[in-house]
């Protein structure tokens, strides 16, 4: 029986065996990749339910700085700027109620 090429844009895969599985590959890894994110994504929602119904602190400052996108940019430069002996100190300063001190 003689074998035809499929009809599809994977012409090059069916005639090559080694590019069919380098590209499983890649869809293995990108499904990997993609549920690594889905997982971390989990406990990063979490913590930030719990911290908007928890912290009386945290939760005045998301309302006057706006989306979770911004506060979070704004906590980072933050930390990278200045260091912060503990959290109260740190949502003290994103609140404007206490200054940075320079490391």
């Amino acid at each position: 029986m003689i074998q035809t090429a499929p009809r599809s844009r994977n012409l090059v895969h069916w005639l090559d065996p080694q590019l069919q599985q380098q590209a499983q590959l890649r869809t293995r890894q990108a499904r990997g990749l993609a549920n690594l994110l889905a997982t971390l994504n989990l406990p990063a929602f979490t913590l930030h339910s719990v911290l908007d119904r928890v912290c009386d602190s945290c939760r005045l400052y998301r309302d006057t700085a706006g989306t979770r996108r911004r506060c979070c940019e704004k906590l980072r430069v933050l930390m990278e700027m200045f260091w912060f002996g503990d959290w109260t100190a740190l949502l003290q300063t994103m609140l404007g109620r206490r200054l940075a001190v320079p490391p």
